[in-house]
């Protein structure tokens, strides 16, 4: 390819690319990925570490407490008492230090859309049938699909309405405790707390060793695409860089093979026994985690007794 284009001062596009607006590439868009996994992965650890009011509890009081949260949303009746819950992830969120921006973005917002759209078929009377709020479309008459039979008005109904949005509301909840339990409990602290409430060694571990694995490879392959963009003087066609991503997938598992087989005779060569030892000290249970724990079951008593409350 001729460089006359840098010789004539200054280094501006080159002449195949000029007067068109460039985009950025697969491989520029996977950097920018990479670069927010890492992002998100530093401010977690900041936040687990950082003063607050969740950081400074015992790692096995915040998980059995918060399991409990968990599976008391899958006992509450009413839509109100579990975006109460969801409230309260919030205030203790913000006492912790974490930014609500920061909270309700870190992948949050994923899931409550997917439970959006599984419960989107409960809407239509054909699933749930009940009082008609919204006409969808008039058939005629009702048509049979094997056991599924569809009206002769297909509508949303109040109790479809109902019962997707106690879904949604379950779920967005759910997925605010959990976030909070990452945010503030660092994952040595996570995994021992695990393992001392009873979650077998295997699972741990294997959680573990991947979370490590994922780190160290995706640093990898930031290496890789970093190096291949360092030497690109030109943007190539959009296929191009999806073609030498795929190519570089089976020396990413070779990599990661051997990799694994390095890290597993270090391990043993140093007197690796089966099992994960942390770093951070065990701290005792003291007054911070019998108030905590007593303030979440009156919290849970309240309410149950409104949920109750509600129903009459």
């Amino acid at each position: 390819m001729s460089l006359e284009w840098m010789r004539r001062g200054g280094l501006g596009a080159p002449p195949e690319d000029a007067g068109r607006r460039l985009s950025p590439g697969f491989v520029e868009r996977t950097l920018a990925e990479l670069r927010g996994f890492f992002l998100r992965s530093v401010l977690s650890d900041r936040y687990a570490r950082a003063g607050g009011f969740m950081q400074g509890l015992d790692g096995r009081v915040k998980v059995a407490a918060l399991l409990v949260v968990v599976a008391s949303l899958g006992l509450l009746r009413h839509v109100v008492s579990v975006v109460a819950v969801f409230v309260a992830v919030l205030v203790v969120a913000r006492a912790s230090g974490i930014p609500l921006r920061t909270f309700l973005r870190g992948g949050w917002l994923t899931v409550p859309l997917f439970a959006c759209l599984t419960a989107a078929p409960a809407l239509l009377n054909v699933f749930v049938p009940g009082e008609p709020v919204l006409d969808i479309v008039h058939i005629g008459a009702p048509r049979a699909f094997g056991p599924l039979v569809i009206p002769e008005t297909l509508s949303v109904t109040r109790q479809g309405l109902a019962s997707a949005a106690m879904l949604a509301a379950r779920v967005t909840a759910s997925a605010s405790v959990m976030m909070l339990l990452v945010l503030t409990t660092s994952r040595p602290a996570l995994f021992r707390s695990l393992r001392a409430l009873g979650v077998p060694q295997v699972f741990t571990f294997t959680a573990a060793m991947a979370l490590r694995y994922t780190h160290l490879l995706l640093r990898l392959v930031e290496a890789v695409h970093l190096a291949r963009r360092s030497r690109t003087v030109t943007q190539g066609r959009a296929g191009e860089g999806r073609q030498w991503v795929a190519s570089q997938m089976g020396s990413l598992l070779r990599r990661s093979v051997a990799t694994g087989a390095m890290v597993h005779r270090a391990m043993v060569s140093r007197g690796y026994s089966d099992e994960l030892r942390c770093l951070e000290g065990v701290c005792s249970p003291g007054r911070r985690e019998l108030a905590w724990s007593s303030g979440a079951a009156l919290f849970l008593a309240l309410l149950f007794m409104a949920d109750n409350y509600l129903l009459k």
